[in-house]
């Protein structure tokens, strides 16, 4: 047996569950093979091609060894059994030391399903998988097709996590012994330069989709920027997609999967060097516009910012203009809801005249009408009306009821006119759920760097019922601006992005912003 010592940067229970995983593996293995096998036609051990066996080939990365692991990682039918074997007899520690930190190491992440060593074969399979055209995404499968380094895309697959093992930020830590083990390996040239990137940029277009306002010309101009080229693209999307159904369902749900194909077409199309795809799209959106409205597009135009006109479709474009033609009472709320960009996912448009704290009785009166919050893109036209569109779900991801829309709407209207005190009756509802997950930290990061002239406000917290509600009566009470608010959640955990400006339309800086992350942590806290 294969032993597991304690290893570095683990508390004890954790040293503890790293052995008990390793020990268990073992089980599994013998009872396999007592009881499975002897069943008529069951499988064996997928057999371990010979430059890998113990002591063949001169060393450990001999040509031969290394064309066989390539092969093995490569495979999308046999590989992830052929690597699990290779890990038991202690023969992929031998291939890769650097294995031994990251073997059965529990993940304290609430929506990874397996030890990072696990996570790290499933991902290399998964996207070995995609590679050879088994992806039910038509974007990925273009993605593969336009791949002509595989290997770069497997390695950096089979690497993405190996930082995990409690030196510091895995990313960069990762991109240090990603690069050793390449270099041992004998990969050079730009197979090792694209594993490298791509273990470097693994959270790239994740983090960047369900975090930053995709609307925004400077957030895909950062990322093409640090992506280079297309091809590099489309490697990092199989590598994404592979991490993150590798990591669990939580991690890659319609709505995910829909944010991170409009990052990478947005991306893909501006590393094609035309010269303002933004500006084309732009022009586009207008030359629809005054075709389907006539003079009043101009009207329409002047309201509304151009940031929600290059990233909003144009058939919702002309929903807005019809929802904003005439004028509004002061009370007066106008919905329209619809099928979102992903399954279960319902997209929400409300009009209403806008006021401070609006964000946050919209964001409590779906609270209380059972809606959870996907996403959120918040804009308030040039004379002063609020055009919110929200992306929401069921908890359980079924259909929206129109009982359930006229429950919003009545508590929403009740709330505009001050008959219902949405603070109290969430904090009512919120006794019969269970307490947000003590083990989960809450912390907020202030970004002045993200957007120019705003601050961008990042929260991960526990879940709750109302959490936004909740984060947006502090950022309310602060009298700051929300442009634009994002939400993201795995499983227990919470992370909401606001872009924020203060009463006079600047970013939040020196001993002020200090304050508003301490009141907006205090908040998220509860």
């Amino acid at each position: 047996m294969l032993e597991v010592p304690a290893a570095q940067g683990m508390d004890p229970s954790d040293g503890l569950l790293r052995i008990v995983t390793a020990h268990a593996r073992e089980v599994e293995h013998v009872a396999s093979l007592v009881l499975d096998r002897s069943a008529p036609g069951a499988e064996a051990d997928p057999p371990i091609p010979h430059p890998l066996e113990d002591g063949a080939g001169d060393g450990p990365w001999t040509p031969e060894v290394r064309e066989a692991f390539l092969a093995v990682l490569t495979d999308p039918a046999g590989g992830a059994r052929t690597l699990e074997t290779l890990d038991r007899l202690g023969r992929l520690v031998r291939l890769i030391p650097e294995w031994e930190a990251v073997r059965c190491r529990p993940q304290r992440d609430p929506y990874h399903r397996f030890p990072v060593d696990t996570h790290l074969v499933r991902t290399a399979e998964g996207a070995a998988r995609i590679l050879t055209g088994r992806a039910d995404d038509p974007m990925l499968q273009e993605a593969a097709q336009s791949v002509s380094d595989r290997n770069a895309v497997v390695l950096g697959a089979f690497l993405h996590d190996i930082g995990k093992r409690g030196e510091g930020p895995h990313v960069p830590v990762g991109t240090r012994v990603a690069t050793a083990v390449l270099h041992r390996m004998g990969i050079e040239g730009d197979t090792a330069e694209r594993a490298r990137f791509l273990v470097q940029e693994h959270l790239l277009l994740a983090d960047t989709a369900v975090r930053r306002d995709l609307s925004d010309p400077s957030v895909v101009d950062e990322v093409a920027s640090r992506v280079g080229d297309r091809e590099r693209l489309a490697m990092l999307h199989v590598v994404t997609a592979a991490d993150a159904r590798a990591t669990g369902p939580l991690a890659w749900t319609p709505w995910r999967q829909a944010l991170v194909r409009d990052l990478v077409a947005r991306v893909d199309r501006l590393l094609l060097r035309r010269p303002d795809p933004a500006g084309e799209m732009l022009a586009a959106r207008k030359a629809g516009l005054r075709e389907r409205l006539g003079p009043a597009a101009e009207t329409f135009l002047r309201r509304v910012p151009r940031a929600h006109l290059v990233g909003t479709a144009l058939a919702d474009l002309l929903h807005h203009a019809s929802m904003l033609e005439r004028p509004l009472g002061r009370t007066e709320v106008r919905t329209w809801a619809r099928a979102g960009a992903a399954r279960g996912v319902v997209a929400l448009t409300v009009v209403a005249a806008d006021r401070p704290g609006l964000l946050a009785t919209i964001a409590g009166a779906l609270s209380l009408g059972g809606l959870d919050i996907a996403s959120a893109e918040v804009i308030t036209t040039l004379d002063g009306v609020a055009l919110d569109t929200f992306h929401v779900a069921t908890p359980g991801g079924g259909d929206v009821d129109e009982a359930r829309w006229r429950r919003f709407r009545t508590d929403l209207r009740r709330a505009l006119e001050g008959r219902i005190d949405l603070g109290h009756r969430i904090r009512e509802r919120r006794r019969h759920y269970p307490p947000p997950d003590p083990r989960i930290p809450v912390d907020v990061v202030v970004d002045n760097a993200a957007s120019p002239g705003t601050t961008v406000l990042e929260v991960s917290a526990p879940d709750r019922v109302g959490l936004l509600f909740d984060l947006a009566e502090a950022l309310h009470g602060l009298t700051l601006d929300v442009r634009v608010a994002k939400v993201a959640t795995y499983g227990a955990r919470v992370v909401d992005v606001f872009y924020v400006r203060d009463a006079a339309g600047r970013a939040i800086e020196g001993a002020e912003a200090e304050r508003v992350r301490r009141l907006v942590a205090e908040a998220a806290r509860g």
